[in-house]
């Protein structure tokens, strides 16, 4: 049940709280939990905030409060996350205590020092994979818009015919398979880029675009956002090459503090070795003021002790 909430000073958007209810079996129960909208394979979740975040939060909750839940789940967010803070400094009234439910390690790329700097950091092993990636094709060239010169409308007709020739368009999930859905991508690449938030590398061979990987950015955090290549290059390692040149841009114009390497690639052992260093995803449950979810709670806190969280650790480069 979607329970989306925004809030409004006057005419000015302020917040968002995106949320669903959820039917959640426990044992033998069926209980209602609230959470942010996704879930435990979604990267990122996040209510947003645009300022007064404290006041706002308060008046989600009042709001939340009225709704059929049992369990409230805050997941995927940052360790450092806004909601938490406010959660923790003062549990609203109708809530009665929040428990952490898992923490994950995320692997970033921090654009501090130089490109150079960066691959002497790696082992020699990686070093010679991106040589060895990078000889293979001689006619294979990289760009990376906006700073090449290209057209912001010759770049989407080249993520078009990508697109159109990707595994997923034959699963009708690609970017250029349904045109609503490439039209809403269309119009979030252009508001990033009027803002200066839109790096695309794209692949080329013998002048015809054969990959491409979007990036956007926000408070300096570049994130992944698609990836397509061509059915045809699917051998040619095209997201070797693309990471390879969005990592190298962040180094050489240092507009990014960091690139999330989570939302970069779905490959586990292959992005820690991009990574300079991790950071934490973490989810919490908000148990609220009622007897079934006091039972809730003290039930989680009993297996918390029983079977503790695992060491959280990073993978090496």
């Amino acid at each position: 049940r979607l329970c989306c909430l925004i809030a409004r000073e006057g005419d000015t958007l302020v917040g968002i709280a995106p949320m669903m209810i959820e039917a959640r079996r426990i044992g033998p129960l069926t209980i209602p939990v609230l959470r942010l909208i996704g879930n435990d394979l979604s990267p990122r979740s996040h209510v947003v905030f645009r300022h007064r975040s404290g006041e706002v939060w308060r008046a989600f909750v009042q709001e939340l409060i009225q709704w059929p839940w049992t369990v409230m789940e805050v997941g995927q967010v940052p360790e450092d996350c806004e909601v938490l803070s406010l959660l923790a400094q003062q549990m609203p009234r109708g809530l009665s205590s929040m428990q952490r439910r898992h923490t994950f390690s995320v692997p970033r790329v921090s654009f501090d020092g130089s490109w150079e700097e960066f691959l002497r950091s790696k082992s020699q092993n990686f070093r010679r994979s991106l040589r060895r990636t990078g000889g293979k094709n001689t006619s294979t060239v990289v760009k990376c818009f906006p700073d090449d010169g290209d057209s912001f409308d010759t770049l989407i007709g080249d993520v078009r015919a990508i697109s159109q020739e990707t595994w997923k368009q034959t699963q009708g999930t690609s970017l250029a398979a349904d045109e609503r859905s490439f039209q809403f991508y269309e119009r979030m690449m252009a508001a990033a880029h009027a803002q200066g938030n839109l790096l695309v590398t794209l692949l080329y061979d013998a002048e015809v675009p054969v990959a491409f990987k979007i990036f956007i950015a926000h408070h300096d955090l570049l994130y992944g956002l698609k990836t397509g290549y061509r059915l045809s290059h699917a051998e040619a390692a095209p997201g070797f090459h693309l990471m390879a040149a969005a990592i190298q841009m962040g180094f050489e114009t240092h507009r990014w503090r960091q690139l999330d390497m989570d939302t970069a690639t779905s490959h586990g052992d292959w992005k820690y070795r991009w990574a300079t260093h991790s950071t934490s995803v973490v989810s919490y449950y908000v148990f609220r003021s009622s007897c079934v979810s006091k039972l809730l709670e003290c039930v989680y806190r009993l297996k918390k002790r029983v079977v503790p969280d695992p060491p959280v650790t990073a993978g090496t480069s």
